[in-house]
């Protein structure tokens, strides 16, 4: 198991993962509409959007994980961290 200071390490990048995985699906969301305004076919752009809506899940449940183990864990000592 790692040290808390790890695990909260791990959080932000969780939340970097999450907030990325947002935009793409914003991006992906707006190519959608604008094939659609275009009258193309649209299906294999939304199987890509289901995929990266499923990633999305995915990530999430990891940071969810994440939270509840730094939420077990003892509050990292500062003297402890001043050694490292």
């Amino acid at each position: 198991m790692l040290n808390r200071r790890d695990e909260e390490a791990h959080l932000l990048q969780a939340h970097s993962h999450v907030a990325a995985a947002t935009a793409r699906i914003a991006g992906q969301c707006l190519i959608i509409g604008r094939l659609r305004a275009r009258g193309l076919d649209t299906s294999r752009a939304e199987t890509c959007l289901r995929t990266m809506e499923n990633t999305l899940s995915v990530l999430l449940a990891h940071k969810d994980l994440i939270e509840g183990i730094v939420a077990e864990m003892a509050p990292a000592s500062p003297l402890r961290n001043r050694a490292r």
